[in-house]
């Protein structure tokens, strides 16, 4: 398949022009990166609350991270600000109230990610 047929995702919180220009207009490596972020990190947040669990706020707090990082690179602003808000929270040793509110909000913004990408046959 070339990559002018290749089917981009229609998800507004995406940032397409700024994503794409990361993998130099590579539409098929896009799209690989973009499925093998939502099949990794789909279980991110419980991951991260385990760790909060078991009071390895630093360990929790890398892998806000990274995932943060990824979300950026995918061109997904809500998510990466939502991941921006968490890691911080974690950072500063916020409140556990304040951490878990920045932690549901990235779970229920990720879920939502994941089931448009379903959704449209992308994953």
């Amino acid at each position: 398949m070339s990559d002018d047929e290749i089917v981009l995702p229609d998800i507004v919180e995406l940032d397409l022009t700024n994503a794409l220009r990361r993998v130099a207009g590579n539409k098929k490596l896009y799209l690989k990166i973009l499925t093998s972020f939502a099949q990794n990190e789909k279980d991110s947040p419980a991951k991260i609350r385990a760790l909060i669990d078991n009071s390895k706020i630093e360990e929790a707090e890398q892998l806000a991270h990274k995932i943060k990082g990824s979300a950026g690179n995918l061109g997904h602003t809500v998510l990466h600000n939502k991941l921006i808000a968490l890691d911080n929270s974690l950072k500063e040793n916020k409140d556990l109230v304040q951490i878990n509110l920045h932690l549901n909000e990235f779970e229920a913004t990720l879920s939502e990610f994941i089931h448009k990408l379903t959704q449209q046959k992308i994953i």
